[in-house]
């Protein structure tokens, strides 16, 4: 709320958030995310990407990936089924390596990953609580081996 408690709101009955800037505009929105990408210290701290849906969010950050100068290297999951575990005849013959590399859920990388040297990125699972690599923890890639 503002001053006496009541937002401000325009004509057609609309709040108006002065401190959130908005764009419809993909080359607007890549370069207020990343002004410069040579900069020492990421301007993307106090910086966010909203969307609706997960697919979007994928093209926003495949474009966005293209203003990092340094060659892609796409990594592969590898889903199978344990060999060891005591699974039907049925799930061990529809549960294919296609059906997993297709999963599309959220918190769930894709099967198909593209990286750069240089990118920032966030953990989604803790990975490593003890090096403080925990779930949302932005990271920035340092070398790929």
């Amino acid at each position: 709320m503002i001053a006496n408690g009541t937002p401000p709101v325009d004509a057609n009955g609309k709040v108006t958030l002065h401190l959130v800037r908005a764009t419809t505009d993909a080359e607007e929105w890549k370069h207020f995310i990343y002004p410069d990408m040579t900069l020492e210290k990421p301007m993307t701290y106090d910086r966010a990407l909203l969307s609706v849906f997960n697919k979007e969010v994928h093209t926003l950050n495949n474009d966005i990936s293209d203003l990092v100068i340094s060659d892609f290297i796409t990594l592969y999951s590898y889903d199978d089924l344990n060999e060891s575990s005591e699974v039907s005849e049925y799930f061990r013959n529809n549960l294919t390596k296609e059906f997993f590399n297709q999963i599309d859920y959220p918190n769930v990388p894709p099967h198909e990953w593209r990286l750069k040297v240089g990118m920032e990125c966030f953990t989604v699972r803790n990975l490593s609580p003890h090096d403080g690599l925990l779930n949302k923890t932005q990271v920035l890639v340092l070398s790929i081996n």
